[in-house]
């Protein structure tokens, strides 16, 4: 009797030490290794576990977005100085550019539209942009016309090989949520046609004013050349005062 006692005894208190161990073990547990809780908290004190998915962007879809803004912005510009050039310009051809540039550029707004995460409105220019249309603004005449065709000769190179840069790129940031936009790649695809008949048209443009703001230099040139040996004509022929007798 007294044999099966103790071993009824002996029983439950290994069933007990084995429940306090295993206790022990998960608590020690849950304090060094589960996620949400502060290990070097005394009291346990839950934290909340930051997330690396939620509100970011993976470089490639940051790299599309500032290059989509860079564009969008490019198209701006030329609409805005294009405004102007079409009130100012003294030239026919320039006046026409201008008012190319106004409808096409505005058009190539209306495409990046489609493209994810761009927006289109309330941009402001770069200072670059910026420096050229507050320079233009102060000429007037002959002179508006070749600076602003040779700001639009600059600005349609660097436009084209920007364009050229990013019609090679992949669009890999797509996923289900682009469904429906147009990538830059693709926009950008559609754009250099348009763009490179832009600058080819300048350069003609920048060229004819070249050449006739030359001409005009040699008319006037030729003229006070012509009026100086009329001059100098009359006087030869003029008979001295007593000369007849």
């Amino acid at each position: 009797m007294r044999t099966l006692l103790r071993s009824t005894t002996l029983a439950a208190t290994l069933s007990m030490m084995s429940t306090v161990a295993f206790a022990q073990a998960n608590t020690q547990t849950n304090r060094g290794g589960t996620p949400g809780f502060n290990p070097n908290s005394s009291q346990g004190t839950a934290t909340t576990p930051r997330s690396t998915t939620q509100g970011s962007e993976s470089p490639s879809s940051q790299g599309v977005s500032s290059a989509a803004s860079e564009l969008v912005e490019m198209n701006a510009a030329e609409v805005a100085v294009g405004k102007t050039a079409a009130s100012k310009a003294q030239n026919a051809e320039v006046k026409s550019f201008a008012n190319m540039m106004v409808k096409d550029h505005t058009a190539a707004l209306g495409k990046l539209k489609d493209v994810e995460g761009v927006t289109t409105t309330d941009v402001k220019p770069n200072a670059k942009h910026q420096a050229t249309a507050d320079r233009l603004s102060k000429l007037s005449g002959a002179e508006f016309d070749r600076e602003y065709m040779s700001a639009m000769v600059t600005d349609h190179e660097e436009a084209l090989s920007f364009l050229e840069r990013q019609s090679k790129q992949t669009n890999s940031g797509s996923s289900s949520s682009n469904a429906g936009k147009t990538s830059l790649a693709k926009v950008s695809e559609d754009l250099i046609p348009t763009v490179r008949q832009h600058l080819q048209q300048a350069q003609k443009i920048q060229k004819d004013l070249g050449n006739n703001s030359q001409s005009s230099s040699k008319s006037s040139s030729g003229t006070n050349s012509n009026t100086g040996n009329t001059n100098n004509t009359n006087r030869s022929t003029t008979t001295p005062a007593g000369g007849n007798r």
